[in-house]
């Protein structure tokens, strides 16, 4: 009777431990369905992503055929551009089914190119190129909450400048090296050739963020260096002054400048209105400066499944073509 009744109890706890693995089992089961449902609802995610990223890049890429299109058969007289032409003035916009689509061109050729900026001579006083001093009147005029005199100017332009050249000697007033990269933080090297993007310019010693975004309209790695004064802006037309002036023109003088445009076609037909009255008493050094354009950038944008997908497109337009030479999701 004994010996019955222990076997009864040990078969109730067997049974009571056979239940809680049971329920182990059915726990580690459930996390575990969990876990890969979660884990495949992931993966999922990112593969539809992924999906719908590459089929808006698609569109994207397409749309550099309407702006090449644009490009080469928007305007009748590639020797002379300005900025009332319709293919500069009007946004491409078109959709489908699926995905709305915009693009706009601007003319690189009006900006100043900062890889034209290396520096001349650091021997004795400082001696600046045309270009260079265009690059620190420049900052002079930009829009910012405390302006720039032509000191600080200075300053920040030399340490551009020491950014670009290949050697290590640092440009006065405010140059900076291989030593003060070294220093900073978080620490870095001098650059000491051309920069890929305007977004370089975000390392050079004095480029705030609020400098760069002023500066950011106004700026290009693109083209060679000409500057298109037909679309160039208020802030580059009052860059152009006479040479070893290094005070920009004031917006007066710029309203002179653009009283003396064509009035049909709000563009100068050749430079050589700078050196006619009453052009002519500004003394303006034309160096490098034009009345058509090489460089555009596209900047196309598409909404796909309420999302918006970007791209940025330098086009260039030679002999007889227009070609993409560059295209990033990143500024250019």
């Amino acid at each position: 009777m004994k010996y019955l009744i222990r076997h009864s109890k040990t078969q109730k706890k067997q049974a009571g431990a056979a239940l809680i693995v049971a329920l182990l089992i059915v726990f580690i089961v459930a996390s575990l369905a969990v876990t890969v449902s979660s884990d495949f609802l992931v993966m999922f995610r990112r593969v539809e992503n992924q999906i719908h990223g590459q089929q808006a890049y698609a569109y994207l890429t397409g749309a550099e055929g309407l702006g090449r299109w644009a490009v080469l058969e928007g305007d009748d007289n590639w020797n002379y551009d300005h900025r009332s032409e319709a293919f500069l003035q009007q946004p491409i916009a078109f959709a489908n089914d699926v995905a709305q689509f915009t693009g706009a061109l601007s003319d690189m050729q009006g900006r100043i190119n900062i890889n034209y900026l290396q520096s001349v001579s650091k021997n004795g006083p400082p001696s600046y190129s045309i270009a260079q001093e265009r690059f620190i009147r420049l900052l002079q005029t930009l829009d910012l909450e405390t302006p720039l005199d032509v000191i600080a100017a200075e300053e920040i332009a030399n340490a551009v400048f020491d950014w670009l050249d290949v050697d290590s000697d640092e440009r006065q007033p405010g140059g900076a090296e291989a030593f003060y990269y070294s220093e900073a933080t978080p620490p870095g090297r001098a650059g000491n050739r051309e920069m890929q993007s305007v977004s370089e310019l975000r390392w050079v010693k004095g480029i705030s963020a609020e400098i760069y975004q002023a500066l950011l309209p106004h700026i290009t790695v693109w083209g060679n260096g000409k500057i298109n004064i037909n679309t160039a802006s208020e802030q580059v037309l009052r860059s152009l002054n006479k040479p070893k002036d290094l005070i920009p023109l004031s917006p007066l003088d710029v309203a002179t400048l653009v009283e003396a445009q064509s009035p049909e076609d709000g563009g100068y037909d050749d430079i050589s209105v700078f050196t006619q009255p009453p052009l002519v008493d500004l003394k303006i050094d034309i160096s490098d400066l034009v009345v058509n354009s090489e460089v555009f950038l596209l900047t196309t944008k598409v909404l796909l499944l309420e999302r918006e997908y970007a791209l940025n497109s330098i086009i260039l337009r030679a002999n007889d073509r227009a070609t993409i030479i560059a295209r990033s999701q990143q500024p250019l």
